[in-house]
């Protein structure tokens, strides 16, 4: 069933319209790493009568808001007949890499992620010696300090140091 708009011409100027309800949806863009701050919301305005205005939480007034990190954000969304609707959005935080190692007495080092899937575990060392930790078996390790990059299927990288690998 389609609605038509009908609207009455006033004596005075301007015009009072009945039409379709003002109907907001939004399309979300979630973070795919914890600390990004890349998610967006754009707003899809159906009925209701132009032009627009909207006020978010974040102090926006267009119809999207971009690079924004993960949490609730509101927007009201006036229209000209004077219709207000409020939309409430949630921009996921993406998941953390959680990582965990162990030295061996044995001069060794495995690893732990919470990511059991895809996950690739790079270092350097402190001599400049760079290379691939095995995240499936053990790893013979120096005595030197290591900058280890952990990076899942998302392509989010947890960084953290491992130093005097072998002082224990």
């Amino acid at each position: 069933m389609r609605i038509i708009s009908i609207c009455l011409l006033l004596i005075l100027p301007g015009s009072f319209c009945y039409g379709q309800k003002l109907n907001v949806t939004g399309e979300i863009r979630h973070i795919k790493c914890p600390d990004d701050k890349n998610g967006r919301i754009k707003l899809n305005i159906k009925g209701g009568k132009a032009p627009y205005q909207f006020n978010w939480s974040d102090g926006s007034q267009s119809d999207y808001i971009v690079n924004v990190g993960s949490g609730k954000y509101q927007c009201t969304i006036s229209d000209a007949n004077g219709s207000n609707v409020t939309k409430t959005f949630y921009i996921k935080k993406g998941q953390d890499v959680d990582v965990r190692y162990d030295i061996s007495e044995k001069k060794s080092i495995s690893f732990s992620v919470n990511d059991n899937n895809r996950y690739r575990i790079r270092y350097v060392a402190d001599d400049g010696e760079f290379g691939v930790f095995s995240s499936s078996k053990s790893n013979n390790v120096k005595r030197k300090n290591y900058k280890v990059y952990v990076t899942n299927k998302q392509g989010c990288v947890k960084v953290f140091d491992i130093l005097n690998s072998t002082d224990r």
